[in-house]
């Protein structure tokens, strides 16, 4: 059975540590078993708009997600919604904006450390608070929903560098060992991820300059993807926004919404 995803946030990796840094990462890109793919994304700089537009396949004008303090339900299914509906399950290891977008007007985190709930958009989800939140422990929690539930669509989102990276700057010794210790973690959680027949998109949010202004770079963002079904051999280098939604949809086997039509990485 291989219509199962798994898609990693790395929440502020900038497109120009991506391309340098992730040494384990470009390594597979070199060796033919991944794919590496610049994401044109909107201007919008805030977390929960972009969010939208990539799990909705709306853009800021339908969607209104205009701030990060906008919370509720979005406008359209988005796709945990539509992976459920299909029978599939979906799961999360992430920080609680999640929940609060697909699941629920509200989430009290230190409530919902564990959330399972079978009716909700994402079914099966660990949740935290804190910027600070240990990447090693993500990917715990992640395994933990991973191996009990197994969900055909699992979200996993770390924000250990845009944490490191707040406190420090990014030309820090601090900066560079937590790009090290990320890419360490998915030398060795990628070939779990694959043996437990998944296929893998590893990408990241917007990356907001620390003087919030946006730069050229600011608007490309970096997605590897590995996993022999979700790895063609004729692809382009530069996707649509909603291309990651549009390729999941096809991994997963389900009939995509018309806004993602011709928007798959393959």
């Amino acid at each position: 059975m291989d219509n199962k995803v798994i898609l990693l946030i790395i929440q502020a990796l900038s497109y120009e540590i991506a391309t340098s840094k992730m040494n384990y990462m470009n390594e597979l890109v070199d060796k033919g078993e991944a794919r590496f793919y610049e994401l044109d994304i909107e201007k919008a700089s805030l977390l929960k708009p972009l969010y939208e537009d990539v799990f909705e396949g709306t853009d800021l004008f339908v969607n209104a997600m205009i701030n990060n303090q906008v919370i509720r339900r979005q406008s359209a299914k988005n796709i945990f919604q539509i992976t459920r509906d299909n029978g599939l399950k979906t799961g999360a290891a992430a920080y609680y904006w999640f929940g609060e977008a697909y699941n629920e007007e509200k989430l009290k985190w230190q409530e919902h450390k564990e959330k399972i709930d079978e009716a909700s958009n994402i079914q099966y989800a660990t949740y935290y608070g804190n910027y600070s939140y240990r990447d090693s422990d993500v990917f715990t929690d992640s395994e933990y929903i991973r191996k009990k539930y197994n969900p055909n669509l699992l979200l996993v989102h770390s924000m250990g560098i845009e944490h490191v990276s707040l406190k420090y700057g990014e030309d820090t010794q601090e900066f560079r060992e937590k790009v090290f210790e990320l890419d360490n973690i998915l030398e060795l959680m990628i070939p779990i991820w694959i043996e437990g027949g998944y296929q893998v998109i590893v990408t990241t949010e917007k990356r907001i300059s620390s003087s919030n202004s946006i730069k050229d770079n600011d608007k490309v963002v970096p997605v590897w993807t590995v996993g022999k079904k979700i790895n063609k051999d004729n692809y382009e280098s530069s996707i649509k926004n909603t291309g990651i939604s549009a390729t999941i949809y096809e991994v997963l086997g389900i009939k995509k919404p018309e806004r993602f039509i011709n928007s798959n990485i393959f």
